[in-house]
């Protein structure tokens, strides 16, 4: 007990501090889109299962010696592999779906190491019950989920504030060399036992044989749980933020979930958490979503995802094998985790426009738990019985249509990138007011009168009295000349609407499907005035791209409205991104941010940014004087010219007393808690 507890809780803690680790480093590259975090789970679920396969076909086919020698000898290897870096090699050149790349990536960075920690908790188990009798070992898999939890959740709290990136990998190889040793502290006493004895201590081998039946569900259940870990936190990172916060809530009562069962089978009762899976499911249903915050939402997801995952891995531990098919069980629990990852990332993008999985987790849970109710010898299924767990069937699948009949409601066209789900709507067809929308999660990224009269009009967050408006407006005055603009994020292309004839606007998006529907269905890129160009691909890898080969663009006005979602994709805001912003304009030369956010209040980061820069910064507050379309904007402008500072012509409000200065956010530092509004 001595040498396993320690052991497996530090495996598991590295397994699983690892992984936002990782998330985080990799996530500018690919644009900071929340799919960057499914991508990685699923590699995470890939690599879990090889592990457990690993262990499955070495005590199948190899006498304890020799698995103590094979499983060292690995662990030497990846010794040789550290640190776990990631190479910045894999920094992508165009916006390609970028799932195979960032799956090639992990598996060179962290690929060896991950499969090897993955491998302990089956093995440790299976040596400890073979040279115990057969004593049950299923106890040890609580302490490591424990493990993992605290891996979770020391990341956001204590490594992530207070490490550089760089830092944090070098520090998580250190702590993996000291694991290995321990792992062999374990092996070496196995490795001397004398022969003999090792045969007399072998697990029994009269258990009966796996149903097919019971491995089917071995692999089901933990398919629906993964689907719906993996799924929920898609949903809830769209309409928040990209964030490691809103990775390790999820995923840590997902955890939890296999801590309660696995520790305290007797805590699992169907009753009570078919009840709570209910409940949760009702609050989901009945929130405002465009105007909740954070904390209700990130609570109601929790609990949605808790209770479904304690009925699935609740059934799960019920149905769980003897010791002698304990790798076995093992192995399909990672099968399935792994299923329910490639559902998420691979076949739902395909299948669906919008993130339906979800649904489907929801309505499989409840098939699942009642299958498993009508095979338990325990539990008398009464005519009642039944009958309630068919009628509330019939309302999950009545919700489900529900929601995917709203989604679809007044929507001309749908399409699912690896970036986004995106939407566009159409409203008051065949009157003066025809408009249309491009959507994604709660947020418009664009809107259009279609009648001839406004079409050409910038209207939503871009109209001509909004801070972009007059940040161009006094540009123009102040240089005396057209403007070479750069614009970080297309949408709907409504900011090409303030274009003269001789200027050039130059657009950075990241997602090809955005481009396809701002060119289908609005008008405003063919009805410009002045030049425009896209560049596909993230803005950070563009512009570092353009400067290294082509030398600075030389803009007038730089502006930055990125958002996906509701989330704010950090590395856009950084240092690092501000003075590649600054080495790519003219002099006078100003920066316009969009900071109109549900979520985040980034006016604080924002000054803290423009003080590093030694440039000065005022808050534009389009509130009134409004045309019919504008909504409230709100804009961030950033300039070293005093004279674009003193002139231009807009509501400039002070800053609020009670807004602090942010901290400096930096490629390898940047604290989003500090902006989320509370």
């Amino acid at each position: 007990m001595l040498a396993y507890t320690p052991t497996l809780f530090l495996g598991a803690f590295l397994l699983f501090q690892v992984q936002p680790m990782l998330a985080r480093y990799i996530l500018p590259w690919y644009g900071g889109s929340a799919a960057v975090w499914s991508t990685c789970l699923l590699f995470f679920q890939a690599a879990l299962l090889a592990g457990y396969g690993y262990v499955h076909f070495l005590t199948r086919y190899l006498e304890p010696r020799r698995q103590v020698v094979v499983h060292l000898f690995l662990l030497v290897v990846a010794l040789a592999l550290l640190p776990v870096t990631p190479d910045s090699a894999f920094k992508p050149a165009a916006s390609a779906n970028p799932l195979v790349t960032i799956l090639l990536l992990l598996t060179v960075s962290v690929g060896g190491p991950y499969l090897l920690l993955s491998a302990s908790a089956p093995l440790l188990q299976h040596w400890y019950a073979r040279f115990h009798g057969g004593e049950s070992p299923y106890h040890f898999y609580a302490i490591s989920n424990l493990g993992s939890l605290l891996g979770l959740w020391t990341y956001p709290i204590i490594v992530e504030p207070f490490l550089p990136l760089g830092l944090q990998t070098t520090t998580w190889s250190m702590a993996f060399a000291v694991y290995a040793l321990l792992c062999a502290g374990c092996a070496v006493p196995i490795y001397r036992m004398e022969r003999k004895s090792v045969t007399g201590a072998s697990l029994p081998s009269s258990e009966p044989g796996i149903s097919l039946r019971r491995f089917v569900m071995w692999l089901s259940l933990p398919t629906c749980a993964s689907v719906l870990l993996l799924s929920g936190t898609h949903r809830l990172s769209q309409d928040v933020a990209v964030i490691p916060l809103l990775w390790i809530v999820p995923l840590s009562v997902y955890l939890i979930s296999f801590i309660i069962v696995f520790a305290r089978p007797s805590w699992y009762q169907r009753a009570p958490w078919a009840a709570a899976f209910l409940v949760s499911l009702a609050a989901l249903e009945s929130i405002e979503w465009d105007v909740a915050r954070i904390a209700p939402q990130l609570l109601l997801y929790a609990a949605a995802i808790l209770s479904g995952c304690m009925i699935c891995h609740g059934e799960l531990v019920r149905l769980r094998p003897r010791t002698y098919h304990l790798t076995a069980f093992y192995l399909a629990l990672a099968i399935g985790g792994a299923f329910g990852g490639l559902v998420v990332n691979v076949l739902a993008p395909f299948w669906f426009d919008g993130f339906w999985e979800f649904h489907l987790a929801l309505i499989g849970t409840w098939v699942l738990l009642g299958i498993c109710a009508a095979y338990d010898h325990d539990m008398r299924v009464t005519w009642m019985r039944a009958l309630s767990w068919a009628a509330v069937l019939v309302m999950l699948v009545v919700f489900v249509q529900a929601d995917i009949r709203d989604f679809f409601d007044e929507i001309i066209d749908a399409r699912r990138s690896y970036f986004a789900a995106l939407r566009v709507y159409e409203e008051e067809v065949g009157t003066k007011d025809h408009k249309r929308e491009l959507v994604h999660g709660t947020t418009i990224h664009g809107a259009q009168f279609m009648n001839a009269a406004r079409r050409r009009e910038p209207i939503e967050y871009y109209g001509f009295n909004s801070g972009v408006g007059a940040t161009l407006r006094a540009q123009r005055r102040i240089l005396g000349r057209r403007l070479r603009v750069g614009a970080v994020g297309l949408g709907a292309g409504t900011i090409a609407a303030h274009s003269l004839p001789g200027e050039v606007f130059r657009f950075y998006e990241i997602d090809e499907e955005v481009t396809a529907l701002a060119r289908e269905y609005f008008t405003y890129l063919d009805d410009a005035r002045g030049g425009i160009e896209i560049i596909t691909g993230d803005a950070r890898i563009s512009l570092e791209r353009e400067l290294r080969e082509h030398g600075s663009q030389k803009f007038d006005v730089v502006i930055l409205d990125a958002f996906s979602g509701s989330g704010t994709p950090s590395h856009l805001l950084t240092r690092e991104a501000f003075v590649l912003y600054f080495r790519h304009m003219s002099a006078g030369g100003v920066v316009a941010v969009n900071i109109g956010n549900q979520h985040m209040n980034l006016g604080g980061i924002l000054r803290r940014q423009a003080e590093e820069m030694g440039a000065g910064v005022v808050r534009v507050r389009h509130r009134r004087n409004m045309r019919p379309g504008e909504d409230r904007n709100e804009w961030i402008i950033i300039s070293s010219s005093e004279a674009f500072l003193e002139g231009i012509e807009t509501q400039v409000d002070p800053w609020p007393p009670e807004e602090e200065l942010g901290s400096l956010w930096t490629d390898d530092y940047s604290n989003v808690l500090e902006v989320i509004r509370r």
